[in-house]
């Protein structure tokens, strides 16, 4: 779906869920308590979260993993009613016109995506339950000692709703903000692998900044695309960016970080991505080192690894969540490449100033 021409059904359904969740999280849960007796009893065992930065390979980790005959993750079919997934994915079986040949992705980087690709879907749910989630002026972490009970017993229940329809064994998730939450879901599924994937900041930065410059002049050009990447919890890029506050004594005033990540101002500009690069990856780095058992069950995969040496990362990745295919391994090594269709056109005191304020944070990933 072309995020700039968002069907109007679509976008009304969206604009009602994003307004009133409380109504759609009751809907999840009556069709819960209708399939309970076939949902319930399914297991959730070693559930894999993908969480990083955006921009800094994630989609690539999650298709990688969907492709394996055990996975199980959402789809873009899934949105914009994910609270209640069955009955809704029975609804898109009987629209027509559902399949089609696979087109690149509003990004602009030849990722081709049709309504069956593996997506990030998650976000609405964690909305409806968390309102603060998406306030940069307010610490947004959720950790070990964070609690929702309604929340918990909801977001389980959906993830055994999307291995029952997909008929899958392994949960895979794709989630950028959930790298504020590595806490909070490792106390909620002790089994959980974590999946946290870096880039060099001045590639990653290059390349934020052009999905940002992308967005924002989609956003300008439809309210409707503005709307739905709202509506699906997107607001990493664009008009309505919003950072995430991650708390804590060294974390930038979230509103100001913002401020500065949408100055017209060229310096002001990459100083706040910058900071926010290096917010994001010191709270990844501490996170680690001061939980071993976090620590245990999270692997870092660096981005340049992955174009360097495809083959020897991907099966690292794969043996790391359980889900070991020689053939997923042979496949996507293949496809692997360079983003060679942009050039960042950072200048060369434009760099300096990237490494300048990512120092002492970007060595510990080994850059």
């Amino acid at each position: 779906m072309d995020i700039a021409l968002v069907p109007w059904p679509v976008h009304l359904l969206g604009k009602l869920i994003y307004s009133s969740p409380w109504l759609f999280t009751e809907m999840g849960d009556l069709e819960t308590s209708l399939v309970a007796k076939s949902v319930r009893q399914i297991p959730i065992d070693r559930p894999v979260f993908i969480a990083g930065l955006a921009r800094s390979g994630s989609t690539l980790l999650l298709e990688i993993a969907a492709s394996h005959p055990q996975a199980a993750t959402h789809r873009n079919r899934d949105f914009p009613l994910v609270h209640a997934p069955i009955w809704w994915n029975k609804v898109v079986d009987m629209i027509p016109g559902q399949s089609g040949p696979p087109k690149e992705r509003p990004h602009g980087d030849r990722m081709m995506v049709t309504g069956e690709s593996p997506e990030a879907m998650e976000e609405p749910i964690w909305m409806a339950f968390f309102p603060h989630l998406h306030d940069p002026a307010v610490d947004n972490t959720l950790g070990r000692d964070s609690a929702n009970r309604a929340f918990e017993e909801f977001y389980m229940d959906h993830i055994r709703k999307i291995l029952h329809l997909r008929d899958g064994a392994r949960y895979i998730s794709k989630g950028n903000y959930n790298v504020s939450r590595i806490g909070y879901l490792a106390r909620l599924f002790p089994d959980a692998r974590f999946i946290i994937p870096v880039r060099s900041p001045v590639a990653h930065i290059g390349s934020l900044l052009r999905q940002h410059h992308r967005f924002t002049q989609i956003h300008r050009a439809s309210s409707r695309a503005l709307a739905s990447m709202r509506q699906g919890g997107h607001f990493e890029f664009g008009l309505d960016l919003r950072p995430i506050n991650l708390g804590g004594p060294n974390t930038p005033d979230g509103e100001q970080l913002r401020r500065a990540m949408l100055s017209e101002d060229r310096n002001t500009l990459l100083h706040g991505w910058a900071e926010y690069w290096r917010n994001i990856h010191s709270h990844i780095h501490t996170l680690l080192e001061s939980d071993a058992d976090i620590k245990a069950r999270a692997m870092v995969v660096r981005f340049e690894d992955m174009l360097q040496a495809p083959e020897r990362t991907i099966q690292s990745y794969l043996s790391f969540i359980g889900l070991e295919d020689d053939a997923i391994q042979a496949r996507y090594a293949s496809r692997v490449f360079a983003p060679d269709y942009y050039d960042p056109g950072f200048k060369y005191e434009e760099v300096a100033l990237i490494m300048k304020e990512t120092a002492g944070v970007r060595e510990s990933f080994g850059y």
